[in-house]
């Protein structure tokens, strides 16, 4: 149901829609015309909430006593004196902020009148204004305004959708090629000037809207009125805006203003509070970077939990990963660096980078390593320049888009090159090893590896991407004497969750068209006739298949093409098995197809009795080869991929990209205390929720709540870890 409509400015209502990226620009320009004199008009505003992208909104207006123009998305209707009901159905088609606005006139004798009633699928009736009185405003228009937000609540990414795979990859080439010889954070650099880290030990002074005031050199203002901070909380998320369900389960879940977490044995529980700063450790919206996808995959979950936040307000800051990258850093620099509003966070951020001053001796570095795990010379310049700040005993937690321990680990076992130089250079040279905590995101799981010293190396991308399996390379060790600890899922059940992969025909259906194409081809250009050969003739099957394809030039050239392309799709560090395994899947499709191929051709010639080659023998085995193609292809993909993974601990992402599965998420709540203690709280959600309500009405924070008894509660993945000051 609607709230009350409450008196507004006509002025607020026109500049917002103006603002506004979802309503129709067209709305304002229809308001002002409507309106020639803005003193004879009064506004009312109300808000509905939020709506899925789609649904059907019904409108009902009747009883006018003067000229009264209902408006909505391209709806644009004058109902008058004596007209018939007006009764319409429009579907939302928009995502993000949207309006219903209805503009009545008041007749001669200086009375109004509409009943207007929109009902909405799945809410019911969420509009039911009947108004009708004499003009006690003395006002000749009466504007009603009635918000909402609608959002598109997208599925997980389809990675071996055709279309995106190939979108995808030309997309990462185009990046790679140009990004390093258009480097972004160079011109952002020389934009910005000197910036100086950013002080959460301490205050800012604000406007009245909240934001922080600069001085001459656009550094923000301290606040000295007010004494440092002797504790903080901050919320680091990474790897988010995938589907709808898993990025704002995490939203919903970081939103709260407190969260009881219980310990993993039941022991006890442990109260949480909501981050001053929120982190987004990188790789924030899927499959590549774009308005549109950071709109509809990230701002509009984290807007439905946290739309508005109220004094004091929590601070946003981000790191780009590879995706982010996709467009040279524009939707994020537009979204980040703006020194906008994040919804309900504001973001004080200038650029890719950042370095925030924390309370008792702590500090947070989030730093950008582009696509090649490269700093550039701007980027140096500026962490030296922190570092001259600070002081004996400080600590540093340092925030990277990628695991750089754990990439370098696989990197030696295979001989490739990683190149970390630039982050150790930054490590030890520049921070001289002060570094006790590490976070990461990339790897869409929870895992922790811990040194002698005390010193922590974290991964937690579970923010929303799809889950990443843990049994993949072996990481029990790592260089510096860093043991593996913990990690959400674990091995076990990750190893289980690789034979979802058996389904992979009907969990990946648009795939199927590239082996049912393929398997068409391949068949097409090695025609044998095989017709007549039974079961007991396989031999001879065999024998006059291959010597058609060995005669046909352009049948060689084309097998040889399959093979070499499933060279390139096993896609691992491993070169041995790329070549030796890809070689191989080769072959069993290869196998298939001639199994198929000879299945459909006895069947149409010795079943059917249809002539070898002719129109309606060819388009029957056609469509045999190209369906069974569909299913079988896809088939062996699927096994291909389970055994790669779960025997040879190959191709982790592809073998989990496939499965897109929402749940195991995670994200972590940080807490320094005032004696100096970091607490790092690991949250996980087992089970994200399929289901969604709109809150009650009258109630406040998340806009959608959760309507799924299945779902899981957040939950500690293990015992807080606890670094002092001193370790």
């Amino acid at each position: 149901m609607t709230e009350d409509l409450k008196p507004t400015q006509l002025e607020k209502v026109l500049l917002a829609t103006r603002e506004s990226m979802a309503v129709k620009r067209e709305l304002a320009q229809l308001l002002t015309a409507q309106i020639s004199d803005r003193a004879d008009a009064v506004t009312y505003e109300a808000d509905l909430g939020t709506f899925p992208k789609g649904s059907k909104l019904h409108f009902s207006l009747s009883d006018v006593l003067a000229e009264t123009v209902l408006h909505f998305d391209d709806l644009n209707v004058t109902a008058r004196p004596g007209d018939p009901p007006v009764r319409l159905t429009v579907p939302i088609v928009n995502s993000g902020e949207n309006a219903i606005t209805l503009v009545a006139s008041a007749n001669d004798a200086n009375q109004w009148q509409a009943k207007f009633v929109v009902e909405a699928d799945g809410v019911g009736e969420i509009i039911n204004h009947q108004g009708g009185t004499n003009d006690d405003h003395g006002a000749r228009k009466r504007v009603f305004v009635w918000r909402f937000r609608s959002v598109a609540q997208k599925s997980m990414v389809r990675w071996y959708e055709p279309g995106l795979l190939l979108r995808a990859q030309t997309e990462a080439i185009v990046s790679t090629l140009f990004g390093g010889h258009s480097d972004y954070r160079l011109i952002e650099a020389l934009a910005v000037g000197k910036d100086e880290p950013y002080d959460c030990a301490g205050y800012y002074l604000e406007d009245k809207d909240g934001q922080y005031l600069r001085d001459e050199q656009d550094n923000y203002l301290p606040d000295k009125s007010k004494p440092p901070r002797e504790e903080i909380w901050f919320d680091y998320v990474a790897d988010t805006g995938d589907g709808w369900n898993p990025t704002y389960a995490v939203a919903y879940h970081v939103a709260q203003p407190e969260l009881v977490l219980n310990n993993p044995d039941g022991t006890g529980s442990h109260l949480t509070k909501r981050g001053s700063v929120l982190v987004f450790g990188g790789d924030q919206v899927y499959p590549t970077a774009s308005r549109k996808e950071y709109k509809e995959r990230l701002v509009e979950p984290f807007r439905t939990a946290l739309r508005y936040s109220e004094a004091p307000h929590p601070d946003v800051f981000a790191i780009p990963g590879n995706h982010d990258w996709y467009d040279s850093l524009v939707a994020f620099t537009r979204l980040f660096c703006s020194r906008r509003w994040f919804n309900g966070w504001r973001a004080p951020q200038k650029r890719s980078y950042f370095a925030l001053r924390l309370p008792q001796k702590w500090w947070l570095l989030g730093i950008d390593i582009q696509l090649r795990s490269d700093l550039d010379h701007a980027q140096v310049a500026y962490f030296q320049h922190v570092a001259k700040q600070m002081q004996e005993g400080d600590r540093v937690i340092l925030c990277t888009a990628e695991p750089h321990w754990l990439q370098t680990k696989v990197s030696e076992k295979y001989g490739t090159e990683y190149n970390e130089s630039n982050l150790a250079f930054l490590e030890n040279n520049i921070l001289g090893r002060r570094v006790s905590l590490f976070l990461s995101g990339d790897l869409h799981y929870y895992r922790r590896h811990e040194a002698a010293d005390g010193t922590q190396k974290l991964v937690a991308g579970g923010g929303g991407a799809f889950l990443a399996p843990t049994h993949g390379e072996d990481v029990d060790e790592l260089r510096g004497g860093f043991k593996l600890k913990s990690s959400f899922p674990d091995e076990k059940t990750s190893r289980l969750l690789t034979w979802r992969n058996i389904y992979f025909p009907f969990t990946n259906g648009p795939f199927g068209f590239l082996p049912a194409i393929l398997y068409f081809l391949t068949s097409w250009a090695v025609m044998a006739d095989v017709g007549h050969f039974g079961p007991h003739d396989i031999d001879k099957a065999i024998s006059l298949t291959v010597r058609t394809g060995i005669v046909e030039a352009g049948a060689v050239f084309w097998i040889l093409f399959i093979l070499i392309t499933f060279v390139f799709f096993t896609n691992t560090k491993s070169k041995m098995y790329m070549w030796v395994a890809g070689l191989l899947h080769g072959w069993l499709h290869l196998l298939a197809i001639f199994f198929l191929g000879w299945g459909a051709t006895y069947f149409t010639v010795s079943v059917l009795g249809l002539d070898f080659q002719s129109p309606l023998q060819l388009l029957t085995a056609a469509v045999i080869i190209f369906c069974g193609g569909w299913f079988i292809g896809s088939l062996l993909v699927g096994i291909f991929l389970i055994v790669s993974l779960n025997v040879f601990r190959c191709l982790h992402n592809s073998a989990f990209s496939s499965l897109r599965i929402e749940d195991w998420k995670n994200f972590l709540r940080i807490k320094i205390d005032k004696d100096g203690t970091l607490t790092v709280y690991p949250i996980g959600i087992r089970r994200v929720p399929r289901r969604w309500k709109r809150r009650p009405v009258g109630s406040r924070g998340p806009e959608l709540i959760p309507d799924d008894s299945q779902a899981t509660v957040p939950e500690l993945i293990e015992p807080p870890i606890k670094l002092t000051v001193l370790s």
